[in-house]
């Protein structure tokens, strides 16, 4: 009779284990998702004063000429657009369990 409730006992725990994997996997796929649909990404149209330039940084880094500004901003349109992937996956992370 132990043996019988041993095995018993084996496939209620196995059975929570994958109850708990396919969890996390649900949390991991709607974070994806999330990224993937660029949810709270940062608004790629600027306004206000950001639309004439203002604040943007390109008279602080002395550029100058049009192709030294647009580097300049092609190359913080990156650092923000990676930054916000990293946020968005560390929160993916944390939200699974993980280490990030």
């Amino acid at each position: 009779m132990s043996t019988l409730l041993d095995k018993l006992n084996r496939h209620l725990v196995l059975g929570r284990l994958l109850l708990d994997a396919r969890d996390e996997l649900v949390k991991l796929r709607k974070a994806l998702e999330r990224i993937a649909a660029c949810e709270d990404a940062p608004d790629p149209v600027a306004t206000g004063e950001w639309q004439t330039g203002l604040h943007c940084g390109v008279e602080d880094r002395c550029c100058g000429s049009a192709y030294e500004g647009a580097d300049y901003g092609h190359t913080v349109g990156i650092e923000k657009a990676l930054e916000w992937a990293s946020n968005e996956a560390t929160h993916a992370l944390e939200q699974i369990g993980g280490d990030a």
